[in-house]
């Protein structure tokens, strides 16, 4: 088997991964916002009495869903292209 034929990936390839990598992330961090906004019997996230919502509080709990989902799905798919591209 020739594993020169194999071409580097392509700038759409890269711009492909980057898209598959951010989607599930975004839909993941969204939908765990999502349940932390809707089971929030201590206040947390917002107060039921004044209206405050804490937007630090659900900042971080997306942003940290964002970040692991991201660098799962970046790692699967350095390793889906290791897999068809080879080691260089």
């Amino acid at each position: 088997m020739n594993f020169q034929a194999h071409r580097k990936p392509s700038g759409r390839f890269k711009v492909l991964a980057i898209l598959l990598a951010l989607t599930p992330s975004l839909t993941l961090g969204t939908l765990m916002t999502l349940a932390a906004w809707e089971h929030n019997p201590q206040g947390e996230f917002f107060d039921t009495i004044t209206g405050e919502i804490h937007l630090v509080s659900l900042g971080s709990i997306f942003f940290s869903w964002f970040v692991v989902a991201t660098l799962a799905a970046v790692m699967l798919i350095l390793i889906a292209s290791t897999v068809v591209y080879g080691i260089r």
